[in-house]
């Protein structure tokens, strides 16, 4: 790995730990801080990623159950985001390469694009 590529890979580090500990420590509906759902503020409706926020809150301290209540997707997206992850960095050491080609083949991510949209619809019709 070169220089750049570890520097680069240490700065990412930190900014996640740093936004880790932000979220660990505030709630995000107490803090002005954290952004708001510029799809809620305007329409009204329930976009697929709102409450991710307090979920992701929620999992920090330990609560799974109410990260649950706050968005039912984000839930099914960590293991899908961990999947991909880890295809990412075994492309980048060029190892399991059969796992890369089923973690990112297109019918998996068309089948997440359009369980996306799905939940976009099921939550504002249920008032999920």
């Amino acid at each position: 790995m070169t220089k750049k590529k570890v520097i680069f890979f240490i700065g990412i580090t930190v900014i996640l730990f740093v936004v880790v500990i932000i979220y660990k420590k505030y709630i995000p509906t107490e803090q002005d801080i954290f952004p708001k759902c510029p799809v809620k503020l305007l329409t009204g409706l329930s976009c697929p990623g709102c409450g991710i926020q307090r979920a992701f809150h929620s999992l920090l301290c330990g609560n799974i159950g109410e990260a649950l209540s706050y968005n039912y997707f984000f839930i099914l997206s960590i293991p899908y985001a961990v999947i991909l992850l880890i295809a990412y960095f075994c492309k980048k050491l060029g190892k399991g390469l059969v796992f890369v080609r089923y973690a990112e083949h297109r019918y998996g991510i068309y089948s997440y694009i359009l369980l996306f949209f799905l939940w976009f619809v099921i939550r504002n019709i249920f008032d999920i």
